[in-house]
């Protein structure tokens, strides 16, 4: 037992060797190797490039929602068909309307958060028998939580972890509350009133104030590199002038 336990030890080093060799010893390359190897996790990196995401993404929305606010499937299959329109030799006008309701079905399904394991189980193995566009999707439109839940599907934070994540009302246990990073920490418990809202502004007026006194710094500092290029240009003119 000691020796096979030994030995599996041994089978790993080279693994081990090439691991701390690729992260290592390759100048910048190893720098690159070791952010794929070693994925960073910054929490606020994270959540601020998200926020930005769906910005854009609700941008979107908004181009494709109709009056009501939402997609509706002939939206997204009309979509759908620009889409695969130079591609029509592997997939018809049929093959795509199939695949479109079932992306539709898939981006519109229900939440089975807090469901049984069986129904979830359940619920994943349901066989829904689109032989071609439904004409009954036109009744469902996707809205904008759906859409943002969709396009966030493979974001290593999803839409609903940031929803929990600032869920004021959201049970904590002990461990997430000492190990949150204070600065969110605060934002939410400002929103549960723990906080006076009155606390960040002080913050947010010192984060205004600064942003404008850097603003007339770079104006001022901008006036004083032009009005000293003025002087070098008139200089050079009464240079020429004088020779």
């Amino acid at each position: 037992m000691g020796i096979n336990c030994c030995c599996a030890g041994l089978l790993g080093l080279p693994k081990l060797a090439v691991h701390v060799f690729v992260t290592r010893f390759l100048g910048h390359l190893s720098k690159i190797y070791k952010k794929v190897l070693i994925e960073p996790c910054d929490l606020s990196e994270q959540l601020g490039g998200m926020a930005m995401r769906l910005m854009s993404n609700s941008v979107i929305f908004l181009q494709l929602q109709d009056n009501d606010g939402g997609i509706p499937a002939e939206r997204m299959r009309e979509r759908m068909h620009q889409v695969f329109i130079n591609i029509h030799h592997r997939l018809d006008d049929r093959e795509i309307d199939n695949f479109t309701t079932f992306c539709f079905g898939a981006a519109n399904k229900e939440d089975h958060e807090g469901h049984t394991w069986w129904e979830k189980f359940r619920s994943s193995v349901e066989i829904d028998d689109h032989s071609a566009f439904d004409v009954d999707l036109c009744d469902h439109k996707i809205n904008s939580t759906k859409f943002s839940e969709a396009c966030a599907s493979n974001e290593s934070i999803g839409f609903q972890d940031v929803v929990d994540l600032f869920d004021a009302d959201r049970h904590r246990g002990c461990l997430e509350r000492i190990f949150t990073p204070l600065d969110m920490k605060s934002y939410v418990e400002a929103s549960k009133g723990t906080v006076a809202q009155t606390d960040l502004k002080p913050r947010l007026s010192k984060s205004a104030s600064s942003l404008s006194a850097s603003l007339e710094e770079d104006r001022n500092y901008r006036q004083t590199v032009t009005s000293n290029i003025n002087d070098l240009a008139s200089l050079i003119s009464n240079l020429e002038k004088a020779y």
